[in-house]
């Protein structure tokens, strides 16, 4: 379905859970870890979507 955005939903909040869990484990900012994961997932994200 073109424009269901409730499977992008469905992955961004858990990834963005576990970064700041990560983060609060390992002791650093949480926007670092954040970023990371937003740099690497964003690109893949596109890549599912086939854009």
């Amino acid at each position: 379905m073109k424009g269901d955005r409730t499977h992008e939903i469905v992955v961004v909040v858990p990834l963005g859970a576990l970064a700041q869990g990560l983060a609060w484990r390992v002791r650093l900012p949480s926007i670092l870890v954040l970023s990371v994961v937003g740099f690497v997932a964003g690109p893949l994200g596109l890549a599912m979507r086939g854009a």
